[in-house]
């Protein structure tokens, strides 16, 4: 944001012109070593051919992204877990978003074959997890019964972004609450110079799902029915 607002700068085309005339060095919180990491983070992506990132480059770059946040004031905590070189997770989208039209049968498929290639891989694990829509009640699509046998359940909000600030907080804390969720997809749906993020109390949010199961959990400000989670 700094350098959109600052410099104009919209593109790697542009940002990367800035950084061979110096110009980010006068900006507050920018220096030399801020200039190295994006020159090789944009390195990284053209290694991509501009696309998605393979793993391990962006692994590399996690870490070398973890030690810079740590030394960041203000950052409470910031750690890599390097045993994620041996793990990868399939997560495809579950049946309310039409994305991949899947299926129960497409998804036990995919399980099928996931466990097939992690039979052969000794030195890497492979998860088969699934990413669930967060409807606008803060339901999720496949019911707990089904979700029992995934490794890693992701729930994200992929549509109805005008809700409430009231309303999207405790769709959000619903899902926090699944018992199945290990995690909140793009908590803010923003996209970049596309779409502002959601107006939700993210405070409240980040609370709930730090004590979600605690025996002597506060009473929240956007009551669900139960707390289901115990770990």
């Amino acid at each position: 944001m700094t350098l959109y607002e600052e410099l104009g700068i919209i593109s790697v085309e542009q940002l990367l012109e800035a950084v061979h005339q110096e110009r980010l060095r006068d900006l507050k919180g920018f220096g030399e070593r801020t200039e190295d990491n994006i020159l090789h983070g944009i390195s990284l992506l053209q290694k991509a051919g501009g696309g998605r990132i393979l793993i391990g480059a962006a692994m590399d770059a996690a870490e070398q992204l973890v030690a810079e946040l740590s030394v960041v004031r203000g950052c409470v905590r910031c750690t890599y877990a390097g045993s994620l070189r041996r793990m990868r997770a399939v997560t495809d989208h579950a049946p309310d978003l039409a994305v991949q039209r899947m299926t129960r049968e497409k998804i036990l498929a995919q399980r099928e074959r996931v466990r097939e290639l992690d039979g052969r891989h000794h030195r890497m694990w492979l998860l088969h997890g699934t990413e669930r829509n967060i409807g606008p009640d803060g339901s999720l699509d496949w019911p707990d019964e089904f979700l029992a046998d995934f490794d890693l359940c992701v729930a994200s909000v992929h549509s109805h972004f005008n809700q409430s600030r009231h309303e999207l907080t405790r769709r959000l804390i619903r899902a926090c609450e699944n018992p199945h969720v290990a995690v909140i997809g793009h908590p803010t749906t923003r996209r970049i110079g596309e779409r502002p993020g959601i107006d939700a109390d993210f405070d409240a949010v980040f609370a709930d799902a730090a004590s979600a199961g605690a025996p002597a959990a506060p009473a929240s400000r956007y009551p669900v029915s139960g707390r289901s989670r115990t770990s």
